[in-house]
């Protein structure tokens, strides 16, 4: 009877540590998803804050030592966070991103930071770690912030609301930017600033001020990420990004990107939104290469001027966004007879106009073409048919764009 006794007492006592770590680990994962973001924020403050308001080459103490104590904090939550996660069912490449994203964190924590600190500001190496370390800074905090998908979708958000709500806010944190004191020569109003920002999202390409002459570095590298962003669009990002640390994707979160991409199939948007993401970076990395050959080097004093040039170009000709780095654009008289130049960029702007479902189905097009071709040299009698291969749409946007 008394061994009956040990035994229940035994198992109550195990149901309770049971139900202790339980709640334990509730509690520790609630207080890391309330304070990773909050040190990343941060974090990104501090980023804005040196970019918008110190010399770029300038290796602030006070800063570093921020940077120092945040990045630490951060590597001990996240690693938290990844412990905490061992106890939850998750996919096996999903754990493999958790922990990548971890890795990440103490890559920039031990090494882009302390080699940071101790660079020479005369060297370009100290450029390369700098903007390594604030680039990293904001993609781990980008990628933090998709989380919150997952709980706005779960809301009764009308998809063309969250739509609309994510350019209007993309549009206000790009006019705040763009008014930092180093993001253009001369300090801009609140309504050109807010004008520039609106023109840089909508692709529109109406500018109040010279960009060529009035905007720094700074003001055209956030200029050109604006254009980028709202081409695709953040809510594509952000999916983008919650898909994949997440592993999965819920139907209310496939419905609302069915309605933002015009109705593309539920069961095929997530691989739909991957396409757009890798194509357009495709094309707009293979349309700065090409400008950057097609380009003489006196042009610019160093050869990071003339990368910087060949993205911007590439990335707004692929987006139609019609914003040029030169007072006269491209025809400015170092550009006016490069006509090699002008080819690639017409390239760019009719590949980027014509749509994606469009250049999805030309690409098909000849990846078929293509492979019956290979059968034929290599006399296999495979050969791949498929019936009205272009489609009617793509017929009519190739005979109106010729």
């Amino acid at each position: 009877m008394n061994k009956k006794r040990l035994i229940v007492k035994t198992r109550r006592v195990g149901l309770y540590i049971r139900a202790f770590f339980k709640q334990s680990q509730k509690w520790l994962q609630q207080l890391c998803s309330m304070l990773i973001p909050l040190l990343l924020t941060m974090l990104v403050g501090i980023v804005i804050y040196d970019f918008g308001f110190k010399p770029f080459w300038s290796n602030h103490t006070g800063i570093n030592l921020w940077l120092t104590v945040l990045l630490d904090i951060l590597v001990v939550a996240t690693g938290l966070r990844l412990l905490l996660d061992l106890f939850t069912k998750k996919k096996k490449w999903v754990r493999v991103l958790t922990v990548a994203g971890w890795a990440f964190v103490v890559f920039m924590t031990l090494y882009l930071l302390p080699e940071k600190i101790k660079a020479d500001t005369g060297l370009n190496r100290f450029l390369v770690l700098k903007v390594s370390l604030y680039a990293s800074i904001v993609l781990a905090f980008f990628i933090e912030i998709s989380y919150l998908l997952q709980f706005i979708y779960k809301q009764t958000v009308r998809p063309a609301v969250l739509f609309v709500g994510s350019y209007f806010v993309l549009i206000l944190l790009g006019a705040f930017l763009l008014k930092l004191p180093n993001a253009t020569i001369n300090r801009l109003s609140a309504i050109d600033a807010l004008f520039t920002a609106t023109s840089a999202v909508c692709l529109n390409g109406l500018t109040v001020v010279d960009l060529g002459s009035q905007f720094t570095n700074m003001g055209k590298l956030i200029i050109l990420i604006l254009i980028q962003v709202g081409a695709l669009g953040i809510m594509t990002f952000a999916g983008l990004f919650a898909f994949a640390v997440t592993g999965a994707s819920s139907l209310k979160t496939r419905l609302a990107f069915r309605d933002l991409m015009s109705g593309k199939e539920i069961s095929n948007i997530m691989i739909f939104v991957y396409q757009v993401v890798v194509v357009t970076f495709l094309f707009e990395a293979i349309g700065a290469f090409c400008i950057y050959i097609s380009l003489p080097d006196n042009l610019f004093l160093r050869p990071l001027d003339k990368l910087f040039f060949s993205i911007f170009h590439s990335v707004s000709a692929f987006c139609n966004a019609g914003f040029s780095t030169y007072t006269n654009g491209l025809y400015e008289p170092v550009v006016r007879y490069n006509y090699t130049l002008q080819f690639f960029i017409a390239i760019l702007v009719i590949l980027g106009g014509i749509g994606f479902p469009i250049v999805f189905n030309l690409s098909r097009f000849f990846k078929i073409k293509l492979l019956n071709v290979f059968y034929f040299i290599s006399r296999n009698p495979k050969r791949i048919y498929f019936p009205k291969l272009i489609s009617l749409n793509s017929r009519l946007a190739l005979v109106v764009t010729a």
